[in-house]
Parts: C-alpha cells; structure tokens; sequence
C-alpha cells in the first residue's frame, strides 16, 4: 500500500512540473511543429543521457542498454540498465528504463522531457526533463527535475549542461542519479534534496566518430557529496547503430575512488510511427 501511494504522489507531481513546466516557457514546452534543423544537434552524455536530443522531432524512437561495471572493492559486479526512448510530439519525448542489479530488477525510471526552444538559432537550445524511479527493492522512489542547456560552439565543439534537484523519499541507503550506476550512482549518506550539476564538452572529431568529457555532480548543502568524470567516446557504424564506450573514475560519499568501465549499445529509428 506505502509503494502504490508512493507512485501516486509521484504522478501528481509529475503532472505538476509539465503544466509548470509549460507555464514558465516562452513557447509550449512540447514545442509542437519544431523543425530538426532550426535546432543545434549535441551529442548526449553516455551515462546520464537525455531522454531524446533537445529538437528531436515525433516518431524519434530509440532502444538502448547502458553497461557499468565498477572495478573496485565490490567485485567488478556488472549493471545493466535497458533503455525505450520515444519522442512522441515534436519536442517532446518519454523514456521507460529497467535497472538491473545482481540480476534482478532493482528499479524502474519513467523520464519525460520537453523543449523549451533555441534563443539563439543553430547554437543554442535549451529544455527540461523529469523522471521519477522507483526502487522495488529498498520500497523508494526519487523525483528529478532538471533544466538542459546545449550550446554548439561551431561545427566541432559543443557542450552539454543538466542542474537540477532531486528528492530521496524514504532515502536512507538512497541513490543519486548520474553518479556511479544504479546503474547511476550511489549515495548512502543523501536524504531529503540534494542538487545536481553535470557539464560533458564533445568534439565532433570524425563524421563517425564523437570525443567527450562528462561529469558528473551530487551535492548538499555539506557539499560535494558524489562525483564521477568519464572521458568517452561515441562510434556511429550506420545511421541506425551506435556503440559508446568510456573509462573513468568516481568518487563515491565515502571518500572512496573507483574506477569504472562504461559502454551503451544503441539502435535508432528517425520515423518510429512511419516503420510499422
């Protein structure tokens, strides 16, 4: 019964930040009839992804697992995390994940995102996202909510920013998003909000291939509590299959470092409603 009022309160609140969420925009946040090209294409960060690129138009569909496997002192254990992504308006998109842990399902994540619009054409675009997870294991569900910047510096470079809150209802042993996976993060000691920040820089260094920098941050009002900075790299063998792979580090709130290999397996489709 506490899980299926936990849920409730989690949709309210999901409805809440869209109507706020559309409020506050100067355009719809779902942005109906945006155009791909009008927007600037940023590469999405590997660990903490977007749900579809800001710009994205209906029918974007995309079906992924991402794989972490931490190499400290827990025993190189391996989570998987699958990935259905669909943008189902122009501008706005929604994403289902299954976290697998030891496994066993751990957690379900529900994402929704919406765009906000492109201040300055072909350089800049900027939107929100929410998503709501539910760990069935420790009967806990966190809500995220997290305003995106992407910025094309030009035809090389660009850059990618999520800030955001995230509440841990019922937190103890809680885990923040975008960290270390869960398949994305651990953060024993958090309860109540804490803040999050991540910043990736991309380089566009082939047509096939992407060169990037993510990290990662979970803080409280003590400071840093979690961080993880994981240099990558995105290889699109068609239009259709991409395989990104990174290699980093994370410091977890305990003070300890641990290394960890990243890869996620990806398979797009441009017109989802078109293909069947």
């Amino acid at each position: 019964m506490t899980v299926v009022i936990t849920v409730a309160i989690g949709v309210l609140r999901t409805v809440l930040f869209l109507v706020v969420m559309q409020w506050i925009g100067g355009s719809p946040a779902f942005a109906v009839g945006v155009h791909e090209d009008k927007f600037p294409r940023i590469p999405e960060p590997m660990v903490f992804d977007l749900v579809r690129p800001l710009g994205s138009v209906g029918g974007d569909f995309e079906i992924n697992s991402l794989f972490q496997q931490s190499m400290g002192s827990e025993g190189g254990k391996l989570d998987i995390a699958p990935e259905f992504e669909l943008a189902v308006l122009d501008g706005f998109g929604i994403e289902y994940e299954r976290i697998l842990k030891d496994d066993a399902t751990n957690a379900h994540k529900v994402a929704f995102q919406g765009l906000f619009g492109t201040p300055v054409d072909g350089h800049l675009v900027h939107g929100w996202q929410y998503f709501g997870k539910l760990d069935t294991h420790k009967k806990t569900f966190k809500s995220t909510a997290l305003y995106l910047v992407g910025h094309r510096l030009n035809r090389e470079w660009s850059m990618m920013h999520m800030m955001g809150v995230q509440q841990n209802d019922k937190s103890e042993g809680g885990k923040i998003e975008g960290v270390d996976g869960d398949t994305k993060g651990i953060d024993r000691d958090a309860k109540g909000v804490s803040g999050l920040y991540n910043f990736s820089l991309f380089h566009n260094t082939t047509s096939w291939l992407v060169s990037g920098l993510e990290t990662n941050f979970s803080f409280q009002s003590s400071g840093i509590q979690e961080a993880m900075i994981m240099p990558q790299v995105h290889i699109h063998f068609a239009e259709q299959y991409t395989v990104q792979l990174g290699h980093g580090v994370e410091r977890r709130s305990d003070g300890d470092f641990t290394p960890l290999i990243t890869w996620r397996v990806i398979f797009s489709l441009k017109d989802f409603f078109g293909f069947f």
